[in-house]
């Protein structure tokens, strides 16, 4: 699916004289950037109300910034070099800069966002990996609107690029639906995968809940594992699942 070329470029809506893209860029300014998971604002703001007002308009032209990648040739040439590497892709940081906009844009929509996701899951089996760690992360940003896309997903997180498979756990987490399929996957995937940033997988987990019992035994091993990070999350994970197995681990 290219936007240029097979649809007439979706016009950018505005409200108030002010262009759909310039109130995403005040909505970012908005929480700490530099955050593993930064906290949008609890209440909302300006251009948060802004985003709101433009509504279910805003769609076309976040879907089309969503699908942002480069141009064919490079990006075969990119992920030629990355399977070469066994590595993983990512947009380069322009179209990086685009899509988590796009991201930004569902969130600030919250439910209004969810006509997005039958598009959105188009998108997670597009032949670019670029694009489909956008979609995955929009999708994220969506949240339990987006339940739909859990199968589709789970399909994602055997990606063969590490980011997709990533953001596809992330997604499966902060929509917490289908946990009898959901949880399962994400615990196959924290035990088999030492490629991936183990602290997403067990942040997903958490997100589920009591429904997530059956994770408990690889999780707890993380609590005195050596990584920091994949201590603290494991340790919220557990208070969330299972808070008498976390207060046994030791966790307080």
């Amino acid at each position: 699916m290219l936007w240029p070329t097979l649809r007439p470029r979706p016009k950018e809506p505005e409200y108030q004289g002010k262009k759909l893209r310039a109130w995403l860029v005040d909505y970012q300014k908005q929480f700490d950037e530099h955050g593993l998971y930064p906290e949008h604002p609890a209440t909302s703001t300006p251009s948060q109300d802004a985003i709101r007002k433009i509504g279910i308009n805003a769609i076309p032209y976040l879907l089309m910034m969503a699908e942002s990648h480069e141009n064919r040739m490079k990006a075969i040439l990119k992920q030629k070099i990355c399977e070469t590497m066994h590595a993983s892709s990512m947009p380069s940081p322009a179209e990086l800069e685009t899509q988590m906009q796009a991201a930004d844009g569902f969130e600030a929509l919250g439910t209004a966002a969810k006509p997005a996701v039958p598009a959105l899951i188009q998108l997670l089996g597009n032949g670019n990996a670029d694009v489909r760690f956008s979609a995955a992360l929009s999708l994220s940003m969506i949240g339990p609107a987006a339940k739909e896309a859990v199968p589709a997903l789970l399909k994602n997180i055997n990606d063969p690029y590490l980011d997709v498979q990533t953001h596809s756990a992330v997604a499966l987490g902060e929509i917490h639906a289908a946990a009898s399929t959901a949880v399962p996957a994400l615990t196959n995937l924290l035990a088999v995968n030492s490629r991936l940033c183990e602290c997403h997988i067990i942040r997903a987990l958490g997100n589920f809940g009591a429904e997530a019992k059956a994770a408990v035994p690889i999780l707890t091993p993380y609590l005195n594992g050596p990584n920091s990070l994949n201590r603290e999350y494991a340790t919220n994970a557990l208070k969330q699942i299972d808070p008498a197995a976390a207060a046994k681990a030791g966790v307080k």
